[in-house]
């Protein structure tokens, strides 16, 4: 006897009620081989091809399939191509510098309209990386200000000055940094000593700022300053002028640079007293302008008279800092009288000035410790400085170079010269580097003895 015959899938599907003597149908995905598509994926509405196309171990699914298992008319949504996500390549390429809000497709915005270029603005030579593309930004998306602060603030610690520059024009020019910004690039040129880049970075900003954007008194003041750093009194009093020509009144700062103007060409001038003066005269016109002077302008004229030897002046300047309540001595004013004295061989007048620090709750650090061991090497009493090195180490404040060349050169004044290279033993003892000041006080030391 012969098993009777099974039914086939079109005899199940013309059939109204399902027998139950007949197992179901399998699921058609347990009969395709793995390497044809899933039924998804088969066209709507076109056959198959006829079984004499195909190879001979696939003819038997070659049968057109059935209406119940045909494939929907359109692909299901997880199977749908993704929708871009950005609208062109230059876009795309930008994608990194877009913040999370912006990962939406922008809806189409008109081309920007070409502003017209003054000749200022054509004249302005600047790198090839001044551009907002080269400089990191999208055309035509404004960059957040929050990262292009960051990306200059990392650039101007890295020293990477001009891709600083490059960084603040086109954060300029989008408005996504300011002129506080400017002033932050401009004060590290100056402390970088590159006077004229910071020269020429001032002179550019109406030409790179944004319409309406003026330079303030904090610009104006760090130009001063810069000139006055590098001993250009004629360069700074032109920017004092400048400054007030077009509107900008002058704080105490900028009369304190402009006073460090005077005392630093003072000191390579033929007639010095002549600064001095000029520098007395610009720390009195401030009461007559209605700006009160500062801690810092009292300091500026201070070092003025330590550097000239103005020892009485030095004095009755921090008397008078004492009467008023809003400018108390500090660090620096304790430190620059002890200099004072020390260039005037004024050894007791030094340890005063230590005491009055004391008493007045100022902790003296290494440039008064060192100051105050110079004083006792120029007046040969390095007992003296040893008992300061020795509180050095009581007060707990490590004795740097300065501390260590100021001793060999008061053991080499008393030629002491054992004394002077057991200090630069020492020295070495504390992870200290020596500089030229360091052996040309032992060369000293040794002609000495």
């Amino acid at each position: 006897s012969q098993p009777p015959a099974r039914p086939t899938t079109p005899d199940l599907l013309e059939a109204k009620t399902p027998q139950p003597a007949s197992p179901p149908a399998p699921p058609l995905s347990t009969m395709l081989p793995a390497f044809l598509p899933p039924p998804a994926l088969v066209r709507s509405g076109q056959a198959n091809p006829p079984a004499s196309r195909l190879p001979p171990d696939t003819a038997v699914f070659s049968r057109p399939t059935p209406a119940a298992i045909r494939p929907a008319p359109h692909p299901p949504p997880e199977l749908s191509p993704p929708a871009p996500r950005f609208l062109d390549a230059a876009t795309w390429r930008h994608a990194a510098l877009l913040t999370p809000a912006d990962a939406t497709p922008p809806p189409p915005q008109p081309p920007p309209t070409a502003q017209p270029a003054t000749a200022a603005r054509d004249a302005l030579t600047l790198p090839r990386s001044a551009s907002p593309a080269a400089a990191g930004h999208a055309p035509g998306r404004t960059p957040a200000p929050a990262r292009t602060a960051r990306e200059l603030d990392a650039h101007i610690r890295a020293r990477r000055f001009e891709e600083a520059r490059a960084t603040l024009v086109a954060g300029l020019a989008y408005a996504a940094l300011s002129v506080r910004h400017f002033n932050s690039l401009l004060d590290a040129l100056g402390k970088a000593g590159r006077t004229r880049d910071a020269e020429r970075l001032f002179l550019q900003f109406p030409d790179v700022a944004p319409p309406g954007a003026k330079r303030d008194v904090a610009t104006y003041s760090i130009m001063v300053s810069i000139h006055a750093k590098a001993g250009r009194l004629d360069a700074a009093e032109g920017v004092f002028a400048r400054m007030q020509l077009e509107g900008v009144h002058p704080n105490a700062f900028t009369y304190s640079a402009l006073i460090e103007a005077c005392g630093r060409t003072a000191l390579s001038a033929a007639a010095p007293s002549t600064y001095v003066d000029r520098a007395e005269r610009i720390f009195r016109s401030m009461a007559e302008r209605g700006v009160a002077p500062n801690v810092v302008a009292y300091n500026a004229l201070l070092k003025v008279y330590a550097n000239r030897g103005r020892l009485r002046a030095a004095f009755d300047l921090v008397n008078e800092m004492e009467r008023n309540p809003r400018t108390k001595p500090d660090i620096v004013t304790f430190g620059t009288l002890i200099d004072a004295c020390s260039k005037g061989y004024d050894l007791d007048g030094a340890f005063a000035v230590f005491e009055m620090m004391r008493c007045a709750r100022v902790r003296p650090n290494r440039v008064c410790y060192a100051s105050l061991i110079d004083a006792c090497s120029k007046s040969k009493r390095p007992d003296r400085a040893f008992e300061v090195l020795d509180l050095m180490a009581r007060d707990g404040t490590r004795p740097d170079l300065f501390a260590f060349n100021a001793l060999i050169d008061a053991c080499g004044r008393s030629k002491m010269l054992d004394h002077a290279f057991a200090v630069y033993e020492t020295l070495i003892s504390h992870k200290l580097r020596p500089d030229r000041v360091t052996f040309n006080a032992l060369i000293a030391a040794s002609g000495r003895a």
